[in-house]
């Protein structure tokens, strides 16, 4: 443990503790709408929560004139810096930019958070967060309680409409069973290590509930880390901390083992119960590894996994997945994806971070202990051991990408950081002044806090709308929730304009509730987008503007870009008409309308083998409409649609539809040997594909000999024709 000056803490009001606080709550609990996907919902918090936590640091720095970047914080936070420089500056350096955007926002957000603890939070704040994190722990496990007992006990008790979504395997308020694992998972972590110091009898039963859901989870990835953290949990703790337990060292460390096994044991069931998934990551693994070779020293780019996956996906997981539009987003293993994304540099640099802060623990560990500080030392486990546990779940999952684990592995690291290194300093500038702006800056407050107040209002006049879709019980559950964020986003902004009242606190808040605002759009774009795909179902021309709507508040999205050109391929009007509601900047057909909105996806999305089949759908269905007038120009598409899907079918070799249109196009030319052997490929399978259960699948399609049957018989006519 390094001894360092005492860090200045000014100005100490505790307003980040609550907020960060507070949005421990808001990114654990949001739950489903009828229009809206949980995710985006928790996302969107995300998004609002790191703007506003942003906006309240830099204006407490500023009102406490306190500077941060010094020599010694350098030093201290070198590996970091290293680490986030190499990331967003090469950032730039790789292709599709755009389309990896959310992906850097999302890392701009746990490095807002993770700065925002180490420099900021002191002991009394370390152990708020940590009740917050327990507080929600409870929450969550007692619903998962309730799911477990809709599902095996008594039909009914879960009054929310989604409990068996994922048939028996449970999920509580985290939309996933992986994900909840992994929230069980640094929750039990963090209330062991709590356990460890208070003794509270609750936290036992805590601990229970947590190991029960954990059990309905399912997750293989969570009980291999449980096993694997409580080894190394026992190992740090007999080691680190002066405890009458250490007497009995050797009956611990031999439960821990016997702990272990029973875990992998669970590990071994779950995964015989369903051996597709254990398949499904071997697969991604290889394709991944392959991804490696490819780039093993830069990478393709951070953010850039999902974009470049596709060239590299193996057709087994077409199988598995059974679907043709779903895009695999991540490696299922944090530290490949980390190697495949950011070369060999990139992941060394990550190492490196990680092995620095194991090794500030240890030794904050032994200086704790000189000094007799067992609560310091317990919140120093609870962060290092929630951190291990979330590392160790995605090993063999995605969860750390999910942002009910991404936040917190954020603060934990903080906290990490922060008890390691003893804190950072913040030095007071010698213009230290209390200066006041007098009325001009009264007057500013107030228009900032009306300007605050009015989005405020705005914003929940929308939710509002949004949840009146949904049941009374959600109804209660989302006002509820945005009255608490409302008030709290009034009350923290307000608190640091009135109480300061400088004129460069008012301009960065305002600031920042306009930017948090906008950050809403993204859920609203993600409820509009469900709104106009339900509408396009049913024809409702209303659905292309409704479509630009979303597109306009969440550019980032780029599937809004595919659905948009799917409706215009459906309306198909080919009348030139210009309009701008639905995006257009000049007078357009919706042949013209749907390409537009192909070619945006594509470039930001270029392997998407359902792009590439539908852009093809579109140019046959234009061969079929100007081939009436014109068979020259008909042509032109026609070659133009036979392009597209061989390139469709060079990602996804599994696809049947893909082969049936490029059989059709030739069949419409009466090269009906041409059509069989597209229907031939296609019956046999991929080359690279041995399981017989998935070639059966293509040898056994009812439809390929349908169509091979008719095309055989109009070849044999076709031939006697001519030999007439």
């Amino acid at each position: 443990m390094e001894n360092t000056e005492t860090p200045v803490k000014t100005g100490k009001s505790r307003l980040l503790t609550y907020w960060l606080s507070a949005l421990c709550f808001f990114i654990s609990l949001p739950l489903f709408l009828n229009s809206l996907d949980s995710a985006q919902v928790k996302i969107t918090l995300y998004y609002m929560g790191a703007l506003g936590a942003l906006g309240l640091w830099v204006s407490k720095l500023y009102i406490c004139r306190e500077n941060i970047f010094t020599r010694q914080n350098l030093i201290k936070l070198l590996p970091f810096i290293l680490y986030v420089g190499y990331v967003v500056i090469g950032y730039f350096f790789h292709p599709y930019v755009l389309g990896r955007m959310e992906s850097l926002f999302k890392f701009l957000g746990i490095c807002i958070f993770f700065s925002i603890v180490a420099f900021e939070f002191d002991k009394k704040d370390i152990n708020l967060l940590f009740k917050a994190v327990i507080a929600c722990a409870w929450i969550v496990g007692i619903y998962g309680l309730v799911q477990v007992v809709d599902c095996y006990i008594y039909k009914g008790v879960d009054l929310l409409y989604w409990t068996n979504a994922f048939q028996k395997r449970i999920f509580s308020t985290i939309a996933n069973p992986n994900f909840l694992g992994n929230y069980l998972l640094f929750s039990l972590m963090v209330v062991l290590a709590r356990f460890c110091y208070t003794h509270y009898k609750r936290y036992i039963l805590l601990v229970l509930i947590l190991v029960t859901d954990m059990f309905f989870t399912e997750s293989k990835g969570a009980w291999m880390g449980l096993g694997v953290s409580l080894v190394i949990f026992a190992g740090v703790y007999l080691n680190f901390f002066k405890t009458k337990l250490s007497e009995h060292k050797k009956i611990i460390n031999i439960s821990a083992l016997i702990f272990f096994f029973a875990c992998g044991a669970l590990v071994v069931h779950f995964g015989a119960k369903r051996m597709q998934s254990v398949n499904f990551r071997l697969s991604t693994w290889r394709s991944t590894w392959d991804m490696v070779q490819a780039t093993p020293l830069t990478g393709t780019g951070f953010g850039s996994f999902q974009v470049i996956y596709q060239a590299y996906k193996r057709p087994d997981i077409f199988y598995m997945e059974n679907l043709h539009n779903a895009e695999t987003q991540h490696a299922e293993n944090f530290f490949l994806e980390q190697w495949a994304s950011l070369g060999l540099l990139g992941l060394g640099l990550f190492l490196y971070l990680v092995f620095y802060q194991l090794k500030g623990a240890f030794k904050a560990f032994k200086y704790f202990e000189r000094i007799d500080d067992k609560e310091t030392a317990c919140n120093l486990l609870a962060a290092l051991m929630a951190s291990s546990a979330i590392y160790l779940h995605n090993l063999v999952d995605v969860s750390i990408y999910f942002v009910s684990t991404m936040y917190f592995l954020a603060l934990f690291n903080g906290v990490l950081f922060n008890l390691a290194y003893d804190g950072l300093e913040k030095k007071k500038s010698e213009n230290n002044t209390n200066k006041k702006f007098g009325i001009f800056s009264v007057i500013l407050c107030v228009l900032a806090s009306s300007f605050i107040l009015f989005l405020v209002i705005f914003t929940g006049y929308q939710f509002l709308q949004i949840a009146l879709t949904n049941n009374i019980l959600l109804l209660g559950l989302y006002v509820g929730f945005f009255l608490a964020a409302a008030f709290g986003i009034l009350w923290a902004f307000g608190y640091q304009i009135w109480k300061n009242k400088k004129i460069f606190v008012a301009i960065i808040l305002s600031l920042t509730a306009f930017l948090m605002f906008k950050g809403f759009g993204t859920l609203l774009a993600d409820h509009y987008l469900s709104v106009a795909s339900s509408m396009s179902i049913y024809k409702n021309p209303v659905s292309g503007i409704i479509y630009t709507k979303a597109l306009s508040l969440n550019p980032f999205k780029t599937s809004i870009n595919q659905f948009k050109a799917s409706f215009f391929v459906n309306r198909f009007d080919m009348r030139k008409k210009f309009l701008p509601l639905e995006g257009d900047t000049e007078p357009m057909t919706d042949f013209e309308r749907a390409d537009k909105y192909y070619q945006k996806e594509i470039s930001l999305s270029p392997n998407n083998a359902l792009v590439w089949h539908n852009r093809g759908l579109l140019y046959k269905k234009m061969a079929l409409n100007v081939g009436r007038k014109d068979f020259v120009e008909g042509e032109k598409y026609y070659k133009q649609a036979e392009a597209y899907f061989k390139r469709s079918l060079h990602l996804d070799p599994v696809y049947d539809n893909t082969y049936f249109q490029l059989a059709d196009i030739a069949a419409m030319h009466r090269d009906f040997n041409t059509a069989k052997v597209w229907l031939n490929l296609y019956m046999k399978g991929p080359n690279d594909i041995v399981n017989t259960a998935y070639l059966a699948q293509h040898k056994n399609n009812t439809t390929a000999k349908k169509f091979y049957k008719i095309f055989d018989e109009e070849e044999k006519k076709l031939k006697e024709q001519n030999a007439k």
